[in-house]
């Protein structure tokens, strides 16, 4: 019992333990509850946290994305409204520092850089330090070195092709007044001062040493110059009343000093050096025997000081400027003035002829820039105006181009033929002290007071594309279906194969009798082209050799449109005859009866509407024919038969004007001017009840590649996406701000196509309706009239087959090629070191308060010179352009995409009018001279084009009146041909060439210095 009480208690103590253990693993549990609970408590508020900074974030990026959007609209329009590209630059990088996937900016900044990097190359080729300000820079006359003149007391020597120097420094141990090369380029010429007096002295470019004995002057000497021919000097006096001839190789004056009563102010000697025109205080002009220094005639007396003269080109007439409003020009056999004073309303400045001699240009204290036809003394342009004052200005040698100093330390290019300012202001740290183009064209040579020259690419009239060239407007365009080769169709009466790997025609122009060619159109296999015109013919031919395969497949009325079937047996023709036609390739015969819609309001169609056909198309798979008629009605037909098909009449109210199938054959989009596009079943006729309604006019309906969108132009200037088959549309209205024309799909189906009367070609994203890149710009998309002043041309645009290159045509008589944006997915996210090269190329940096500042031209080179980031593939499309953007602008491709550098292009425009073909179907030679001055908007340096512009210049003048003919034409002939010489290139062909054109041209002097020069080989 004992026993027992001692194992219950024994058990109910253990009992009591188990309890307590019980309870304290009760406790553990609920302090482990609790601690659960204050874990859960803790991830539910970090959960809350990260939820709270999730939507911060979330806020955070769409503010970035405002940002981003805002920014690219702002640049948009800086660009497209105000045409201020580098601030529109600017803005476009710092969109992309905001959102670096910015689809819209990304593709905008890449087609910016592509194209305006081409034409407005802002920052220096080469900077040349100097121990001091740099006072001027001149080239020698074949452009291969300049010199600068450094308030060092230095004149050196560099190549112009490396930049390095060349010889010894010319060291004075005065100050250096003026600086030139011998016309040889093998001495050079300085005036210097050592306290109060100057000298004119000789140097060799090589050694830097001395040549002969210094030319002294009383009263020392402002100025000195060579002549033409480098064997004479005429010096200025500084504070005496006289002007010096002297013999260049003695250094001994020539004649007696040229003398007038108070301070000569200027010296020239005529082109031919026989003469010397001098303009002084004592209110006189003089020429001057520049053998005898005797005066020949009497003085020019005129009522105010003189300030300048200078010869014409020819040597007949001078025109001065005086203190007084305006420049007078003056025959110089009877010093009777020619023409009007040329004035400004404030003192004329400066006045310059144009090396050819047919303008006169003036700088006015009224800030503007004037340029007169130096024949009538007319204003040949409107005042070119600047804003801030203008120090100096100056022709490029081939007289195209001007340049200007502006006293706000940049420099400007105009173009002489439209007047307009080319390419960006150069700009520079400090003031600017002189420009100068090279004889070429090609540079710019500046002169700076922060001790730097800067040689430039010189800014052109540069076409951003690559032009196809034709006589007239071009009307149409196609590829051939493996992209090759593409056709065009013109209103000079041809069409024309063109090579796109070269650029250039292939085979001979395809004639048709005196009339427009509006429809071009490969076969399926490339080998043949179908041409439609207003000569009421359709016509084959071979597509390699532009010869004619059939007999002309001859209508009553024009001929519209023109289609072949799948294998190029048969074609089909819309004419204004009323009806389509079928044709035999084989042999040019129709086959069957026209098509006519004679029945039209029978089967349903508009009350009171012809049976004309308007348009008509074959079925991809050649089995059915579709046509639109003026009875309101668009029908299918059977090849096979020529009959109607039994599917019901497609019915608008009113006439329709297309019907396209789609691609797979299974629907029918159909364009009324009933203001509707809507779509059938192809097998049926029966309408999807998803009528295209917009609120205005359906100009044109087209399908996408895999037949499920429709893209539709509306009057409202904009362009809609549809979805097939729901009939809403997708995307935003691609709108535009004058008469939209067309719009289609690209082959790949992502991008769209629009061309529009507001001179702009558009590419949008097919999915968002979002516009990529630039507008696509010819200098005359618009309206072509009729003689009635009756628009009737239709800009045209078209895809490659890869989708990556579009062709426009327009009435500046070229189809033209441009290269789309990379796709955006190989674009974005942008890099940081992508930004700052596009910063780099607007000049323009931005500040942490938002504005935007002025880079400095060195600072510009090293930033767009800076070599690609090591990690970065170089096979990129940011690579290939930051690769392309450091070429030196003559050296590279016109655009990244881009075949050809500017000096090809060129190349190829000189040679245009060449294809003209054996036969020498035509010789047109405004088409020749348009040729010759393309080629030397893209190169003023591209060989033989000055020389054959002289030609076509020629060739034009004989079928002119004589009374016709500007007097100074025959003059700028003349300079055309010298500077031509002058500048070609040590080739013999090209030599060989030149000599050719100057025979034909009558100039027996430089035919036989160019068949010398193509014998020297």
């Amino acid at each position: 019992m004992e026993e027992t009480r001692v194992q219950l208690g024994r058990s109910q103590a253990g009992g009591v333990n188990l309890m307590e253990e019980v309870k304290k693993e009760s406790l553990k549990v609920q302090v482990l509850i609790g601690q659960v609970g204050e874990k859960d408590q803790r991830l539910q508020m970090q959960a809350k946290k990260q939820d709270t900074q999730a939507l911060e974030l979330a806020a955070l990026t769409e503010r970035l994305h405002e940002a981003s959007r805002a920014d690219h609209a702002l640049a948009v329009q800086r660009m497209e409204a105000d045409g201020n590209w580098p601030e529109g630059l600017a803005l476009l990088a710092r969109a992309l520092q905001w959102w670096p996937e910015n689809p819209q900016a990304a593709t905008r900044l890449y087609a910016t850089l592509s194209l305006h990097a081409a034409e407005n190359q802002g920052w220096p080729r080469k900077v040349l330090h100097h121990a001091g300000t740099v006072w001027q820079g001149s080239f020698c006359a074949d452009g291969s070195r300049f010199l600068t003149r450094c308030a060092d007391n230095s004149v050196r020597v560099w190549d112009a092709k490396l930049g390095e120097g060349v010889g010894v420094p010319v060291l004075l141990s005065g100050t250096v007044q003026g600086a030139d090369f011998s016309p040889d380029g093998k001495r050079i010429v300085t005036v210097d001062g050592k306290g109060s007096e100057n000298a004119v002295r000789l140097w060799d470019v090589m050694t830097g040493q001395q040549i002969g004995a210094p030319m002294m002057q009383d009263g020392g000497v402002q100025s000195a110059h060579f002549s033409a021919d480098g064997s004479r000097l005429v010096s200025v006096s500084l504070r005496g009343t006289s002007a010096q001839v002297w013999v260049a190789s003695t250094q001994q004056p020539l004649g007696s000093p040229l003398v007038h009563a108070g301070t000569v102010n200027s010296a020239e000697f005529s082109l031919d050096g026989s003469r010397v025109v001098t303009a002084g205080e004592d209110k006189t002009v003089q020429l001057w025997d520049a053998a005898t220094g005797k005066p020949l005639g009497k003085p020019l007396r005129l009522p105010l000081a003189v300030l300048s003269a200078q010869f014409s080109p020819d040597g007949s007439r001078i025109v001065t400027t005086t203190w007084g409003d305006g420049a007078q020009m003056w025959d110089v056999a009877t010093w009777k003035p020619h023409g009007e004073p040329l004035r400004h309303g404030t003192r004329v400045r400066s006045a310059l002829y144009s090396p050819d001699g047919a303008y006169l240009l003036t700088m006015g204290a009224d800030q503007n820039l004037k340029l007169w036809d130096a024949d009538t003394g007319g204003a040949a342009r409107w005042p070119m105006r600047h804003e801030i004052g203008l120090e100096s200005v100056d022709f490029s040698r081939d007289g195209t181009r001007i340049v200007c100093i502006d006293m706000d330390r940049s420099v400007h290019v105009w173009d002489v033929a439209s007047g307009k300012r080319l390419g960006v202001p150069l700009r520079h740290a400090e003031t600017v002290h002189s420009a100068e183009f090279s004889p070429d064209g090609r540079c710019l040579l500046t002169a700076c007071a922060d001790g730097t020259a800067l040689l430039w690419d010189a800014p052109t009239d540069l076409p951003l594309e690559e032009p196809l060239r034709h006589a007239d407007a071009v009307l149409t365009a196609a590829f051939s279906p493996d992209g090759k080769r593409l056709v065009t169709g013109s209103d000079d009466d041809t069409a024309q194969v063109w090579d796109m790997t070269t650029g250039r025609p292939v085979g001979v122009p395809m004639q048709h009798e005196n009339r427009r060619v509006s429809c071009v159109e490969f076969s399926a296999d490339g080998r043949r082209v179908l041409t439609a015109s207003t000569d009421s013919t359709a016509r084959v031919w071979d597509a390699a050799t532009g010869l004619p395969v059939t007999e002309p497949l001859r209508h009553a009325g024009q001929v519209w449109s023109a289609h072949f079937n799948v294998d190029a047996s048969r074609v089909l023709t819309v004419s204004l005859d009323g009806g389509a036609q079928m044709w035999d390739v084989a042999n040019g015969k129709p086959l069957g009866a026209p098509i006519r819609h004679e029945d039209g309001n029978a089967l349903g169609g508009a009350d009171g509407l012809s049976g004309e056909v308007l348009s008509a198309e074959f079925s991809r798979d050649g089995r059915r024919i579709l046509t639109a008629g003026a009875d309101g009605t668009a029908r299918l037909w059977d090849v096979a038969t020529g009959k109607r098909l039994d599917v019901p009449a497609l019915t608008h109210e009113a006439e329709v004007t297309l019907a396209h199938f789609s691609p797979d054959g299974t629907l029918i989009v159909t364009r009324s001017e009933d203001d509707k596009a809507k779509l059938w079943d192809a097998a049926t006729g029966k309408p999807l009840e998803l009528p295209l309604l917009l609120a205005t006019m359906v100009h044109s309906a087209a399908f996408s590649p895999d037949s499920k969108r429709v893209v539709t132009v509306g009057e409202d200037d904009a362009a809609q996406v549809w979805d097939v088959p729901t009939g809403k549309p997708l995307g935003r209205p691609m709108m535009h701000v004058a008469h939209l024309g067309s719009a289609a799909f690209s082959p790949d189906g992502t991008l769209i196509v629009t061309t529009s009367d507001d001179e702009k070609t558009r590419v949008w994203d097919a999915a968002t309706g979002l516009m990529l890149g630039e507008p696509l710009h010819h200098e005359e998309l618009g309206a072509h009239q009729d003689f009635e002043g009756n628009s009737d041309f239709t800009p045209n645009a078209c895809f490659s087959p890869d989708s990556r290159c579009i062709v426009t045509t327009s009435i500046d008589d070229t189809a033209r090629l441009w290269h789309l944006p990379p796709p955006v997915a190989q674009l974005v996210p942008v890099p940081e070191w992508v930004l700052a090269r596009a910063y780099a190329v607007a000049g323009l940096q931005p500040q942490a308060n938002g504005e935007l500042r002025e880079m400095s031209p060195e600072q510009r080179r090293a930033a767009v010179l800076a070599e690609v980031p090591k990690e970065v593939p170089k096979e990129g499309e940011w690579s290939k352009l930051a690769l392309w953007l450091a070429l030196p602008a003559y050296e590279r491709p016109l655009t990244p995409q881009s075949r050809f550098t500017r000096g090809q292009l060129g190349e190829r425009e000189r040679d245009a009018d060449v294809w003209n073909s054996q036969e020498q179907l035509r010789t047109p030679n405004s088409a020749s001279m348009e040729a010759e001055a393309s080629a030397l908007r893209f190169d003023p340096g591209t060989p033989l084009a000055h020389i054959l512009l002289a030609g076509a210049i020629l060739r034009e003048t004989t079928s002119m009146s004589p009374d016709d003919v500007p007097p100074s034409l025959p003059q700028s002939m003349a300079f055309f041909r010298e500077h031509g010489t002058r500048i070609l290139l040590n080739n013999a062909a090209l030599w060989s060439r030149a000599a050719a054109s100057l025979k034909e041209q009558g100039d027996k002097r430089l035919a036989k210095e160019a068949e010398d020069r193509a014998a020297r080989k």
